[in-house]
């Protein structure tokens, strides 16, 4: 069965879509907390798929469920936290909401507010999220953090907006030790602003090929020229810093989204190519054999023989 797609990107229009109050204290685009076990879901939940512009991050005291973010599926359970990326195709299915929380903000929030604060975030890698189960002492600090943002949000002080940024910046640190932590020296990548640049222009550059907003696929020329460096200083860096190449970060981003929608859609293969850029069938079906050592059809037609 083909999942519903909405084309609806903040959270207030997405809350509004699946029937659950948008209450009074939400009154921007740039961030929202919500108590999710008081907004009056039955469960089993299942929501429909959208592809939000906005960080999330949900902190499980007593639920289960399951999260999609692409083609990463999350299995979450009490004392989880998960914080899933920007501008990927969204869903969820639960079967307990006893005690949930979630928080959703953009970059714009923090840029705004404190303007290093994203770069706190662990480079995910090829993921588009990050599941953490902690123990009963350290989960019961991110349930101070939301309570204590909720509180915030529906006060009246002036400098809410600024209170709540840190609070989220101090989230995102409890995040990035633990993720750390369970990676050995040097398995991580050390942090670039070129490459954190490279990077945020990458995904936003396919997120707007995938919204139809773009009709380009961005290769290294493109990237150094947005970025005013040289083609092979760029590389180098990105290299160096991440230990793949840029083309290596483009293509497996963009197979991600390709795979997603030949699993997920009725979209025609046609389509699908020329949505990603692709003018020629031919030379959309040889990249994506050599990805996926498949080609688009067989792929399409051997996951629903599957399911």
């Amino acid at each position: 069965m083909k999942k519903q797609f909405y084309n609806l990107r903040n959270y207030k229009e997405i809350l509004a879509a699946m029937n659950l109050p948008v209450y009074a204290y939400i009154d921007s685009h740039d961030l929202a907390i919500l108590k999710i076990h008081e907004m009056g879901i039955q469960v089993p939940f299942n929501s429909p798929t959208f592809r939000p512009n906005y960080y999330t991050v949900m902190i499980i005291k007593r639920g289960k469920g399951l999260f999609s973010a692409g083609n990463d599926i999350y299995e979450l359970g009490p004392n989880h936290v998960i914080i899933t990326r920007p501008d990927v195709y969204t869903s969820s299915y639960w079967t307990e909401l006893d005690e949930l929380y979630a928080i959703f903000f953009d970059r714009r929030f923090l840029e705004k507010y404190l303007p290093d604060g994203i770069d706190h975030i662990s480079d995910k890698g090829k993921t588009n999220g990050l599941n953490c189960w902690y123990d009963d002492g350290t989960f019961l600090k991110f349930v101070q953090i939301c309570l204590e943002m909720y509180d915030i949000a529906n006060s009246g002080y002036p400098l809410k907006n600024e209170l709540m940024a840190n609070l989220i910046v101090n989230m995102l640190l409890l995040i990035e030790d633990h993720q750390n932590s369970m990676l050995a020296d040097g398995q991580y990548h050390m942090y670039n602003p070129m490459v954190f640049a490279f990077r945020r222009n990458m995904e936003d550059n396919i997120n707007k090929l995938a919204l139809g907003e773009e009709s380009m696929l961005m290769r290294t020329k493109e990237h150094a020229d947005q970025l005013n460096l040289n083609i092979s200083y760029l590389s180098k860096v990105v290299s160096k810093s991440t230990g793949k190449t840029i083309n290596q970060w483009i293509n497996e981003k963009l197979i991600g989204e390709i795979i997603y929608l030949l699993k997920n859609s009725d979209e025609s293969i046609t389509k699908i190519a020329e949505m990603f850029g692709f003018s020629d069938a031919n030379y959309f079906s040889s990249f994506f054999k050599k990805q996926t050592d498949n080609s688009p059809s067989t792929f399409r037609s051997e996951y629903i023989d599957l399911n």
